[in-house]
């Protein structure tokens, strides 16, 4: 059954109104979207057109563009977010969230809406940012169209085939033509979606390694590698600020901690497959499913699990995932599960998404990835980031990796490359500029570029020193300010190199650069978006800082790539 027969048949139903009853449109119907990797947003776009087809004038909004006490106000909004993360909301959508759940968070009633949501089926809580939208709103009393549609990472036909079932539902063709739509639609514009790669989660794509070298000196805490990947004959088209999804296989030992957690040999079959090989190539053993959460927390409802599902629900669980795997969720079982339970219970194994560190101007058929190995207690389930540590342990040149092509659309470079641009990249965060200063060395007519870079120690963690000094030296980077919090007395992080050059950042930025961050989202992020401001209002004033660091979001020329 298609998207747009599923809609109906729950209409008839009575779980949303019929197409089109008594639902009055806007002059301008609002489309709000929330996105981290700018597909949601490309999404919103394709119903724009779709609707603007049909004569519909609509308006695309970022959801923290959109003032929660106006929403009452449109009549009919149409929402698409993806969610980031264990079941956040992306970051162009985290304020909106906040007042939107706020205590005093305004009547809905008379508002109209549907939502699709974008996700990853691998992850524990599959689109639940989408979930969480499409739950307060009703909470609040707006009123659904049209049951949510959740979108797996194959999110093209589906998508477009909602946007067709919402302009039939809104804007019905004369004489009828949308009661009976096609069994597989489309939308009444032609969708500007990309052409979906051959190479996804399930068929990747496989390259060869070429290269991997040790980036961080004797006696780093840390261990940061190079890689570089031969991507020949893929048809994988890159750009800088993209990342390349690894999907890796599991850790022997993770593997026979797993089966010993199960209480399982290995030998058994399941679909037809070994067990233990499914467990080494097809199932995810880092983070366990939501489902089966909610069963292990049922059948132990006197474990750690158990008690925390029962009293925080979700928020437990989330909490939960953060920390343990999926063998110390089944060692809160009493009894093992049996294989017939369990195996529909296990997700696919994550791929694990690295952003690249190369330009396709100087390198078309490879990418490169900096990529920081995680390394855990001995006595862990996993002794190793699943990711990181197949790449680190168990890869060497000449073998081949599953990869496939993760774009992301909102962290490109200006169009223009006269355009000025600041780069904010503590730690492996650094690894997208280092693709991006490698394609403005292409373009003589290149504009200033400034570096913040930060780590630990800068004898053991300056990770291509002698490539950024090179760059300085051609002039292709203007400025690099160095963060290195464990060398002195006092830790000095990028947003205090910011501080003590926060009258010439902000010249830069009302001058019109592009500002980038990459890295860790809880804290340097926050730490981040926290010194900007604080520079803004310190530099114009109250009213004018804010202002500057609205238009900088509002133009798009504030772009994070942050995890």
């Amino acid at each position: 059954m298609s998207v747009v027969e599923v809609d109906e048949a729950r209409a008839a139903e009575g779980a949303a109104p019929p197409a089109g009853a008594g639902i009055a449109l806007p002059a301008t119907l609002r489309i709000l979207f929330g996105t981290e990797m700018g597909n949601a947003e490309l999404v919103a776009d394709n119903l724009g057109d779709a609707l603007g087809a049909r004569g519909v004038e609509t308006e695309c909004v970022a959801l923290n563009d959109q003032p929660v006490d106006e929403l009452a106000g449109l009549g009919v909004v149409l929402i698409v977010t993806s969610t980031s993360g264990e079941g956040d909301m992306p970051y162009t959508a985290d304020k909106f969230w906040r007042s939107l759940t706020a205590a005093d968070a305004p009547s809905l009633a008379g508002l109209h809406y549907a939502v699709l949501a974008l996700g990853d089926s691998g992850y524990t809580y599959f689109c639940e940012a989408g979930v969480r939208v499409d739950a307060r709103f009703a909470e609040l009393g707006a009123t659904r169209i049209a049951d949510r549609v959740d979108c797996d990472v194959s999110y093209v036909e589906p998508s477009d085939a909602w946007i067709a079932a919402r302009v039939a539902q809104l804007v019905p063709a004369p004489g009828g033509a949308d009661v009976a739509p096609d069994p597989a639609p489309r939308p009444a514009a032609a969708s500007t979606s990309p052409v979906p790669s051959p190479w996804t989660r399930d068929t990747p794509f496989e390259a060869t390694l070429t290269a991997a070298r040790l980036l961080s000196a004797p006696g780093s805490a840390k261990e940061i590698r190079h890689y570089e990947l031969d991507l020949s004959g893929s048809g994988i088209d890159y750009q800088p600020g993209d990342s390349l999804a690894v999907v890796p296989v599991n850790d022997p030992v993770a593997v026979d901690r797993f089966l010993a957690a199960a209480g399982l040999s290995g030998s058994e079959s399941y679909d037809g497959e070994p067990v233990r090989s499914l467990a080494e190539q097809r199932w995810e053993l880092r983070f366990p499913s939501g489902r089966l959460l909610d069963v292990v927390a049922s059948r132990a409802p006197e474990t750690a699990l158990g008690r925390g599902m029962t009293a925080d629900g979700h928020a437990a669980g989330e909490e939960w995932v953060r920390t343990r795997s999926v063998s110390e969720t089944l060692r809160e079982l009493p009894v093992p599960l049996p294989l017939d339970e369990l195996g529909p219970l296990m997700t696919p194994i994550r791929y694990r998404a690295y952003s690249i560190a190369s330009s396709p101007r100087t390198h078309p058929d490879q990418v490169h990835l900096m990529v920081a190995t995680q390394r855990n207690a001995g006595d862990a389930a996993l002794p190793s980031g699943v990711g990181s540590g197949f790449l680190a342990d168990r890869v060497r040149p000449g073998d081949t990796v599953r990869v496939f092509p993760f774009p992301n659309r909102t962290f490109r470079l200006p169009a223009d490359p006269a355009t000025p641009i600041v780069m904010i990249g503590p730690g492996v965060g650094v690894a997208p500029f280092r693709g991006f200063l490698a394609d403005r060395a292409q373009h003589e007519d290149r504009g200033p570029a400034w570096l913040f870079y930060g780590d630990q120690h800068e004898a053991t963690d300056f990770s291509y020193r002698d490539e950024w000094e090179a760059l300085l030296a051609d002039g292709v980077l203007t400025r690099l300010d160095t963060a290195f919090s464990r060398d002195g007395a006092r830790k000095l992080y990028v947003q205090d190199r910011m501080r003590e050059h926060g009258a010439e950042l902000v010249r830069w930025l009302r001058d019109g650069a592009h500002l980038y961050v990459c890295g860790d989202g809880k804290r340097m992020a926050a730490d981040v978006d926290a010194a900007l401001l604080e520079l803004a209002v310190a530099e114009l004033g109250e009213t004018a800082g804010a202002e500057l660091v609205e238009r900088l979001n509002h133009e798009k020329r504030y772009l994070r790539d942050v995890y």
